[in-house]
């Protein structure tokens, strides 16, 4: 295709094209092959045509109509619509596809400089950021960063999941971190976040140094001191602000493959059992689902845990395969 053929496409956009250049375009784009027009296309991007933030939704549809009609006019005469089909390849998908080669163009270098770290169904991480600071990932959490300007900038990562963070003081550089409708900073400092994106809410539990919180949604904040958790609700933006106590260890005992109890319910228990191992518990005999439990149990081990149920409160667990009978001997 030549300099006028670009003006003509350029005008089918707009929908200024004459029936005669209408004609010649679908002419020429029959005798072309695929990697002439490919070629052509890539010319016409070179050239600055097809710029995302020039052609709008509205501009989009006028031109998907505009082919439909042709093809619709030429099946009524009996003309295969792959004409059409290839007037399509060549303009539309010159416009979205490389919208896309435009917008991949433009993240591909950031792209391939974002370091991401997952874990899955039962897995934990522990990883050192470029600038020294450590953390530990609960199972089903991600952490990302850009290696370019990380540490060199500011220090900024994107998490969802649960993690335990040693940050390293860098007064120079600010600690952030962005999560599902909030924002951290962070100033050198010990905590636990659960910030998952499909919970209603978000929990930073702070051991020490200093942080500010701040709801995305509403812009309310919050400076916790040392010993107190910072819980986000999520749906209203509200925060709240709670003393720890002893419960920063709770909190963080999966960091050790632990689930620590102290005074919880029996039916709290089961519960976190049941969640921890993918399990269902029935109970066969009538028990006291309110009786207390403080000690510390095993999130790998399912029968250890079972074993410590059934000495303290002279029970039988029977386990066949995801369903747990207990009830009292």
């Amino acid at each position: 295709m030549n300099m006028t053929d670009s003006k003509t496409e350029k005008r089918y956009l707009d929908g200024s094209i004459t029936p005669e250049e209408l004609e010649q375009l679908r002419t020429q784009l029959a005798a072309d092959s695929d990697e002439t027009i490919g070629k052509r296309m890539q010319e016409n991007w070179d050239a600055g045509m097809g710029d995302p933030n020039t052609v709008s939704h509205d501009e989009m549809e006028n031109v998907w109509r505009r082919i439909e009609r042709g093809a619709t006019e030429d099946a009524k005469r009996g003309i295969p619509p792959i004409r059409w089909l290839r007037i399509a390849a060549a303009i539309l998908i010159f416009v979205l596809m490389l919208t896309s080669l435009h917008y991949y163009r433009r993240t591909s270098i950031l792209s391939s400089n974002i370091i991401s770290i997952s874990t899955g169904n039962g897995e934990r991480a522990s990883i050192t950021l470029p600038d020294g600071t450590k953390v530990n990932l609960n199972e089903q959490s991600t952490i990302q960063y850009d290696s370019r300007s990380f540490n060199k900038i500011r220090r900024k990562v994107t998490f969802d999941g649960e993690a335990y963070f040693e940050v390293a003081h860098d007064a120079r550089h600010p600690f952030s971190i962005d999560a599902d409708k909030l924002n951290i900073t962070v100033f050198g400092t010990v905590f636990d976040i659960c910030a998952r994106s499909q919970d209603s809410l978000a929990v930073l539990s702070l051991l020490e140094g200093k942080v500010l919180i701040t709801a995305t949604t509403t812009g309310e904040q919050a400076m916790p001191a040392p010993n107190n958790k910072v819980v986000l609700e999520k749906s209203t933006g509200k925060i709240s602000t709670e003393n720890l106590g002893e419960d920063f260890e709770v909190l963080t005992s999966w960091r050790h493959r632990q689930i620590i109890f102290r005074g919880a319910p029996i039916s709290a228990v089961i519960g976190t059992l049941e969640d921890a191992f993918d399990v269902k518990f029935v109970f066969s005999d009538s028990l006291d689902v309110n009786d207390s439990f403080t000690g510390t149990m095993s999130d790998q081990n399912l029968d250890i845990d079972l074993a410590i149920l059934e000495r303290l409160y002279n029970l039988k667990a029977v386990r066949v395969g995801s369903v747990v009978t207990i009830g009292k001997e």
